[in-house]
């Protein structure tokens, strides 16, 4: 492509067909969450809460199965 036959518009661009996601809902979840916060969550979410936690709360979280509910588990915030 010749750069030099690049016409530059100075109004304003349509919108994309197709938006950006805004964001991860788990980041706000996690921004709002304090230490000793907590909630239970099914054993089938278990690896989505996993994966979420160590990409936006590294080392804030701890992960386990509720000591006397079945198929559930523990998500905490420690720091």
């Amino acid at each position: 492509m010749n750069t030099l036959a690049v016409k530059i518009n100075k109004t304003k661009a349509p919108t994309m067909k197709h938006p950006k996601r805004v964001g991860s809902k788990y980041v706000d979840l996690f921004n709002s969450m304090k230490a000793g916060h907590w909630f239970t969550i099914n054993s089938k979410d278990r690896m989505k809460f996993n994966a979420a936690g160590s990409k936006y709360a590294k080392g804030r979280y701890s992960l386990y199965q509720h000591p006397t509910l079945d198929c559930k588990y523990v998500f905490r915030m420690n720091k």
